[in-house]
């Protein structure tokens, strides 16, 4: 994606209390390039979740904390656009807790855990979602 370029949220420090605006810095960057095995895809959806409290502290936690300048650590979905993996093609449809807070990803299908990319079934995802206001389900309901 030559002419593409990725918004990403980086964390600036770690808040003392309730995060504030100044906790993360967007920045702008070129969108990233797939090397050999990998997908580009780009967001739909990026999650915002109550665990993610715990990845902007440095403390100890059983999430691993996300360092000063890294892009924030967070689930997302979005739509393959280039694939250099045999089994994914542009169009297709991925979901991952690696994705981060950020326009573009570059991620590896077959990896396991929490970097596992997951392909959305098609009929799934021609349907329609209305939710009202920001009552969409995200991780806390779906795992309770």
């Amino acid at each position: 994606m030559p002419d593409a370029v990725n918004r990403r949220w980086l964390l600036a420090k770690y808040p003392q209390g309730m995060p504030s605006l100044d906790t993360w810095t967007l920045e702008v960057a070129p969108a990233p390039e797939p090397g050999p095995g990998q997908i580009l895809v780009k967001a739909r959806f990026l999650s915002v979740d109550p665990y993610m409290r715990g990845r902007i502290s440095p403390a100890a936690n059983y999430a691993r904390s996300v360092a000063l300048g890294e892009v924030m650590r967070g689930g997302g979905v979005g739509e393959v656009i280039v694939s250099h993996h045999p089994e994914w093609r542009p169009g297709d449809f991925a979901e991952t807790m690696g994705f981060g807070w950020q326009e573009w990803a570059v991620l590896s299908p077959g990896r396991s855990g929490p970097e596992g990319v997951n392909r959305i079934d098609p009929s799934l995802r021609r349907s329609r979602v209305r939710c009202p206001g920001s009552a969409c389900p995200g991780s806390p309901p779906i795992s309770a």
